[in-house]
């Protein structure tokens, strides 16, 4: 649920940016006028759509190859 519509000019906008911060959060939508004209609509972000996931997601180790055995020296490497 959105709150209305609100409008405030330049100088107001500047002056009061975090209290309109406050107001964006809770959801209402500020205009920003210039000499009677609209030039700016600060809205609330959308909320991201849920994403399902088919499979599930976790972290997998992959052994890495000792340095001495990719160089050729199996009898350096460590076991």
């Amino acid at each position: 649920m959105s709150l209305p519509n609100s409008s405030v000019g330049v100088f107001d906008a500047r002056t009061r940016f975090f209290e309109l911060l406050e107001r964006i959060e809770a959801g209402e939508e500020v205009t920003i006028m210039r000499h009677g004209v609209a030039v700016a609509r600060l809205v609330p972000p959308a909320k991201p759509a849920a994403v399902k996931s088919t499979t599930k997601e976790r972290a997998v180790a992959v052994p890495m190859p000792s340095l001495a055995m990719t160089r050729g020296w199996p009898e350096l490497a460590l076991s």
